[in-house]
């Protein structure tokens, strides 16, 4: 168990790495000034967004997936390294969106933050397969995947479109156009929110998996902090 959270920990810290050395330690001014990084970035979460809302999946290309796969299936504890390696290879169409976001909300300049924020992802993230490993009598408790979470997908799309919005008035605000005014900032924010609360709501449906039958106390909660953080 310790060894196949250890790959996971591994791959996502590494990323992380590779992020920071390619950023440096002027990742947050290149942010902050350089209006094409905006809008590329900006275009990321947007396509994130999509991919969240299902139209599209992101993957990883197969031949590296399988190649790192046959190599977890190596006995001994190298081969449960790399099982984890696979398994956060394979789990990257669930988890880029999450990294994406974390990446570009850590880079403040700092080299480390990357790094550290990755390793903190990848710790959360490996942590209940290791503990589930030790304990598997915990695996009876755990809540089944379903409608609630296809539901937490959507609302994160609608959080990577609410980013994406931030990063285009940053270019907005370097090449003086003023489109993406504070007011207009605000107001397709809450617009955003809004539709994610009524979402929650069964208000309208994206696709035949919002088909709910009762709308729980957790996702009712959420729909109202949604629908007054617009306001």
């Amino acid at each position: 168990a310790g060894f196949y959270g250890l790959g996971i920990v591994f791959t996502f810290t590494l990323f992380g790495f590779f992020i920071a050395q390619f950023f440096g330690a002027n990742g947050v001014q290149a942010f902050a000034a350089n209006p094409y990084v905006n809008l590329a970035v900006a275009a990321l979460f947007i396509v994130f967004a999509l991919s969240l809302f299902g139209m599209f999946e992101i993957e990883l290309p197969s031949s590296i997936v399988n190649r790192i796969h046959q190599l977890g299936m190596k006995p001994g504890k190298l081969g449960l390294l790399f099982a984890g390696i696979a398994f956060s290879l394979v789990s990257f169409t669930c988890t880029v969106q999450f990294v994406g976001l974390l990446l570009v909300a850590s880079a403040q300049g700092d080299w480390l933050l990357p790094i550290l924020g990755m390793m903190c992802f990848s710790l959360a993230f490996a942590s209940p397969f290791v503990l589930l490993a030790i304990f598997p009598q915990w695996m009876a408790s755990l809540p089944k995947s379903g409608s609630w979470l296809h539901a937490t997908k959507i609302v994160m799309a609608f959080i990577e479109l609410a980013a994406a919005i931030k990063f285009l008035s940053q270019a907005d605000l370097v090449w003086n156009l003023e489109l993406l005014t504070k007011p207009v900032i605000l107001s397709l924010w809450a617009a955003l929110f809004l539709a994610a609360g009524f979402y929650l709501l069964s208000v309208f449906k994206l696709s035949d998996e919002d088909d709910v039958e009762k709308i729980g106390l957790s996702r009712l909660g959420t729909s109202i902090f949604l629908i007054a953080t617009s306001f």
